[in-house]
Formats: C-alpha cells, structure tokens, sequence
C-alpha cells in the first residue's frame, strides 16, 4: 500500500511539473489579428517607396540556434547576435524592403532571450515589425542545453507600412501525441498587409514542421487558406516547392497564384517577377534565402 501511495504521489507530482512547465501561454486561439508594432528609432528616410521594384526576402532563421553543429553547443547571446548580423548583412545587400522570417525566437531563454526581430528591424533602420507566436510554454527540457521559457513563431520585418497582421493555425502535429499540444510548434500561416505607395501588397508566410505528417491534408488546408485571403498583389513564401504546387492544385485548373521556384506563390498581378535562390547563409541556418523581386 505504501509503495503504491509513493507511486501515485510521483505520478502527480510529475504529471504537476509536465502541465507547468508547457503552461503559461499568451496565446490560445486558433486564428486571429495581432499588432504591428513600430520602431521610433527607424530612419526617418527608411519608408520611402521604390521607384520600380519591391525587393522581398524570405528565410527560416531556426530560431538563431544555428546549423547542425551549432546547435549541440550552449547558445551565447554573441553567438546568436553574430549569427543575426550574418542575416543583416544579407537582407541589406540585397536592397530588400521587407523580409519574411520564419522559426524566429521572441526573447527565449534557449536563444538567451535576444528579441531576434526587433533586434533585426532597428539594425537595419526599419520602422515596423508584425509577429505571431505559434510555439509557447514555461519550460522546454533537452535537447537544448540552456532550458527555460520558449516563445517563437513568424514574423514580418519592414521598412515600408505594415497594416494588418493576422494567423491562421494548421493542425498541430501528431508525431508526439501525448505532449503535442503542451510542447510542440504549431504549424501556422501569418497573412500582413503592407503598404507600397498608393498600392496594397499582401504577404503570407508559412512554417511547417519538418515531421509533420499527411501532406496531402495540409496542401488542403493551406490552399483554403490561401484561398480566402489571396489577392493579385500577393506573395506567398515558407513552404517548399512540392507543397507549393500541391496548394496550386487543390485551388484549381485556374489557380490564383502561380507556383515559383523556392517555394513561392504570386498573385496573378506580379507578372515578370523574378524569384532567386540564394546560396545558405554558413553558421545560421541549412535553409536557403529567397529573394522575390516584383516590379512595380
């Protein structure tokens, strides 16, 4: 009986840490609009409308944990800065307006709580950040060597006007059902309305999970995403170029968007765009950066 009693008490008192520490979340729902947040400290200057093109760039930062490498090593806040400057430099010298950034940490314990985005958008001079969480909880053990609070997800860095920012989750991923929903990154598309001039773009981003299953399914549940929210000025990036297609094919023999190289989606208003696959930035991250140039 008393070993039996020693066994219950474990269990709660373990099952106790486990609901702590995936607790204390910001964010529960579904869908819904977040905040653009503006930068006072952005050059005045930084908003001013190309003459004839807008230059987007998009990458999965992995959340500044690094490559492969890297990321078996504790995270410093010099090795995540350096790695951020590696971007920086990126996005400026490819004259980008805005850059799309996926798996970005929001001031985490494991990243050393650097703010990735706002860090970003100050260096570069530019005034406005639209972010949405989609991975939150207290406390996230191995494998990551410096444990503690997690907050991550998508995020819009622009120097032009963001207007409207808003999300969509997918499907939480099943690989782990037990912990999923305390633990796991959802997988989530963030729609941001930007201003070009007297012109509206729309920017949609995704981030999926690499194990996520049923690919099948979330091409579905993508393109009734993208459905509802596509517009000729749109530009989808954040997914690979098998999905892609697929979200191309459940919207039909005449879709709205056309699939590019990289992954990417265009409205049907950016004819002559140019999609370029840049070479992985060593040190940061094993994906590759996009860059959509769109002429105006």
């Amino acid at each position: 009986m008393t070993v039996a009693l020693i066994a219950l008490i474990l269990l709660i008192a373990v099952s106790g840490v486990i609901l702590w520490a995936g607790g204390d979340k910001t964010v529960f729902e579904a869908q819904g609009v977040g905040i653009v947040e503006a930068i006072p400290e952005s050059l005045p200057e930084s908003s001013a409308v190309p003459s004839d093109t807008l230059t987007l760039f998009s990458y999965n930062l992995n959340y500044g944990l690094g490559d492969a490498g890297a990321r078996a090593a504790p995270q410093t806040d010099a090795a995540v800065y350096d790695r951020l400057d590696c971007v920086i430099e990126a996005i400026a010298a490819c004259g980008a307006d805005a850059a799309l950034l996926q798996a970005v940490d929001f001031a985490s314990r494991r990243t050393d709580c650097v703010a990735q985005l706002h860090y970003m958008a100050t260096a570069l001079g530019w005034g406005y950040v639209a972010a949405v969480t989609t991975w939150e909880c207290r406390y996230l053990p191995a494998p990551w060597p410096q444990a503690g609070r997690v907050r991550a997800g998508l995020g819009v860095i622009s120097r032009l006007p963001l207007e409207h920012n808003s999300w969509q989750r997918l499907s939480q991923s099943r690989v782990f059902p037990l912990f999923a929903a305390l633990f796991a990154p959802h997988d989530a598309v963030q729609v941001v309305d930007m201003r070009c001039g007297v012109r509206g773009v729309r920017l949609v981003q995704a981030h999926l999970a690499s194990f996520s299953a049923g690919r099948y399914q979330r091409e579905e549940q993508l393109a009734a995403i993208v459905r509802r929210v596509v517009m000729p000025s749109c530009v989808m990036t954040g997914v690979d170029e098998a999905t892609a297609d697929g979200i191309c094919a459940h919207l039909g023999a005449t879709p709205a968007l056309r699939s590019e190289a990289g992954g990417v989606l265009l409205g049907s208003g950016w004819a002559g765009a140019e999609v370029l696959l840049l070479p992985p930035l060593a040190g940061v991250s094993e994906h590759s950066p996009v860059l959509v140039k769109l002429p105006l």
